[in-house]
């Protein structure tokens, strides 16, 4: 498999992973959807699970616990290996905020697709609403 593409299916089954999670979200002091998404991905990639979590949607967050009790715990559990190489290759290509609505575009470091993200902004934090997904993000050849 091409690096770029593990590194892009890689992403989305981190993201799909996430999709599942809870937990809370207030004292989050990252003021931009792009923020947000790098600060998620680094909270993966340093095992730091419950700051993790202050990204998910707080609706994906309440139904996670009912599943699973602690959203820290099933983040360990779900984390990928390749977290760090995400982490720190995620570089922001465009915010389009609308209101509390915004679509991020996002793309990995020597990769030549584009990926996008909706994110939602509850309670100040800008987060993940991975319960709208249905496992496709908008994937684009970078131009």
């Amino acid at each position: 498999m091409k690096p770029d593409r593990k590194a892009t299916l890689l992403l989305v089954a981190t993201l799909l992973v996430a999709a599942f999670l809870t937990g809370c979200g207030k004292g989050n002091t990252v003021d931009s959807p792009g923020k947000s998404l790098i600060a998620f991905f680094k909270a993966m990639s340093d095992n730091n699970f419950t700051e993790a979590a202050k990204y998910i949607d707080m609706i994906c967050q309440s139904n996670i616990n009912l599943m699973y009790g602690s959203v820290a715990n099933y983040l360990a559990q779900n984390n990928s290996p390749d977290s760090k190489y995400i982490a720190s290759r995620i570089r922001i290509i465009s915010q389009d905020i609308k209101g509390n609505e915004a679509d991020v575009k996002f793309k990995l470091e020597g990769e030549n697709k584009i990926v996008m993200i909706h994110m939602v902004k509850q309670d100040g934090v800008w987060r993940l609403p991975l319960d709208k997904y249905s496992g496709d993000l908008l994937i684009e050849p970078v131009r």
